[in-house]
Order: C-alpha cells, then structure tokens, then sequence
C-alpha cells in the first residue's frame, strides 16, 4: 500500500485522538500525519508511532499537499473547512453528520464503489452512523 500524507481536523479532540491511534494500531502507511485542531490547542504534542506531533492551528492553507483529511469536528467546522479541503485536492472524510442527507438535502448521492454489495449504493443517515442501500437505475 501506498504511503499517504493524512491530516486530522479536530485532532485533539475525543474522535481525533481515536482516529490517530486507528491509523498506528492498523500500522497505516502515513508518510507524514498532519495534526489540525483550533488555535487554542495549536503548539502542543500529541504521540505517532514513537514521535511527538506538534499541533497545528485548522486554517485554509493547512491542507495543502494532503492526500486524505479526516474531519473530526463538529457539522460548522466542517462546513466551514470543506471547500479548502476540496481546493487542496485532498479527499475529505467526514465524520459529522454535515453532508448527510436531510431534509434541505435529502437526495445527497454517496456513492461507496468497494462496499460488497453488487451495485453502487446511496448512504442514508437514518442512524448516527450511516447505512448503504443500492442506488436504484
């Protein structure tokens, strides 16, 4: 597998702190691990696979060069940080339930191509945590 560049938004947080210790206990292949949290928390230290990560303040910029952010903050931050995700070319995975389909949006297409299920399918958020049904022709 490919090493990647990963960046955590909202790293300091409960989810951030799981994600970080996800991606060491499945020993991911992380050429660098980009810590992005708010300025408050930005200049402390966090452990990665026997280093100490410097916090970063979240900001437009600090996603350039990502090849993946994983968005561990609430529905406004990731809002608000989305469209500098998308600019820098990174894929964004979100954890909020922000992009999920809802009433002013019910129809939003998530297309999940390697789940194992024989047909694309649309990811439904009846639940906190969300559910595939196959996309209908």
């Amino acid at each position: 597998m490919k090493s990647c560049k990963i960046g955590i938004l909202g790293a300091t947080g409960v989810v951030g702190c799981e994600m970080r210790k996800v991606l060491e206990e499945y020993d991911i292949p992380v050429s660098e691990l980009r810590l992005l949290a708010s300025a408050r928390s930005a200049g402390g230290k966090m452990p990665f696979k026997g280093q100490e990560l410097v916090v970063q303040e979240a900001t437009d910029e600090a996603f350039a060069g990502l090849d993946y952010v994983l968005g561990a903050v609430e529905n406004d931050m990731s809002r608000r940080f989305a469209p500098a995700i998308k600019k820098s070319g990174a894929v964004y995975i979100d954890n909020s339930s922000a992009f999920r389909p809802s009433g002013s949006n019910p129809m939003s297409p998530w297309l999940c191509p390697r789940l194992t299920v024989p047909t694309p399918c649309r990811i439904t958020a009846s639940s906190p945590t969300p559910t595939a049904a196959p996309l209908s022709p």
